[in-house]
């Protein structure tokens, strides 16, 4: 039975898990892997966090452990997204076999979605707002 099932459209084919783990990104045209870290991850991707220079379209290995993992992945992955510096990249893995799906997908049950990016232009509605307290009902 698989654990990948079919989506509707326009939707995430997997849920976003919010890990911080260790990965690198090996290029064949760079002298060694670049230890990066990876701050999202499902089974059709990861975003990356500190990583060299990269744009959309660039294609590269990543190697990392998936939380409660035995073994290490090693997949192709290709940048989808990239903040302007490049250093912040979302990839989808290219050629990640069902068995690898399945993996990711039973080490990354049970973890939190990743927090949305805070936005600096909402106003802070601290405590200050309202010093009243609260009325008690009975």
């Amino acid at each position: 039975m698989s654990l990948i099932q079919d989506r509707p459209p326009n939707s995430r084919r997997a849920l976003r898990r919010a890990v911080m783990i260790r990965c690198d990104v090996i290029n064949p045209g760079w002298d060694r892997p670049v230890p990066c870290c990876a701050t999202d991850l499902s089974p059709y991707g990861v975003h990356i966090e500190a990583a060299p220079r990269l744009s959309v379209g660039d294609q590269v290995m990543v190697q990392f452990r998936p939380p409660n993992a035995r073994q290490e992945l090693t997949l192709f992955a290709e940048v989808v997204r990239a903040n302007d510096e490049g250093t912040s990249v979302g990839m989808t893995f290219l050629n990640a076999t069902d068995e690898e799906r399945e993996t990711l997908e039973l080490c990354l049950r049970g973890l939190p979605p990743p927090l949305p990016p805070f936005d600096s232009e909402l106003p802070y509605l601290g405590p200050e707002r309202n010093s009243e307290p609260a009325p008690i009902l009975i």
